[in-house]
Formats: structure tokens, C-alpha cells, sequence
């Protein structure tokens, strides 16, 4: 997916580690379903930010909230500027 590719193409929103991030989904898709099956846009549905395996591990262990306290930022804000610069590349 072009998308996920470029989710996957920068460093994480949060430490910076250089590039080749996971694409973390801030809104769960849900146990058992394939991710791998999904449209671009049920992707970019559920809000995608770049994270090292390092802290999006730590964000399923906190959970949202306590994970955006810890580093005060706002993953949707995030999951937004990237989706707009995503579309500012593909004009």
C-alpha cells in the first residue's frame, strides 16, 4: 500500500529513530482480522503514525492515553500531519 510505505519510509514520531518505522494503528482494528486485507482508506480510517519497535511496543503496554501523557504529544495530530503531507506528495 503507498500509504503504509511511506508510514514505513520515516523515523519514529516520537524519538525520531531513523526510518523504517512500524506503522502503528492508533484506533485498534481488531483481534483476527488481516491487516494485509485492508483498504488504504480503512487504513488511513484508523490512523496511522510511524513508531521503533521500541515505543510502539510501549504503546500497546500503556495504552493511548498514558502513553501521550508520558511524551506529551498527540498521536492524532500526528496520524494527521502525515496523512495530509502524504496527499500534499500525491497532488
Amino acid at each position: 500500500m503507498e500509504y503504509l510505505e511511506y508510514i514505513r519510509s520515516k523515523p519514529c514520531c516520537v524519538c525520531y529513530a531513523p526510518p523504517f518505522s512500524d506503522p502503528h494503528h492508533i484506533k485498534a482494528i481488531g483481534m483476527g482480522r488481516n491487516r494485509n486485507k485492508l483498504s488504504q482508506k480503512e487504513h488511513i480510517d484508523h490512523g496511522v503514525v510511524p513508531l521503533c519497535r521500541k515505543h510502539h511496543q510501549e504503546f500497546h503496554h500503556y495504552g493511548i492515553k498514558r502513553f501521550e501523557k508520558k511524551y506529551d504529544q498527540s498521536l492524532w495530530a500526528d496520524a494527521y500531519y502525515y496523512l495530509t503531507t502524504w496527499m500534499d506528495l500525491n497532488e
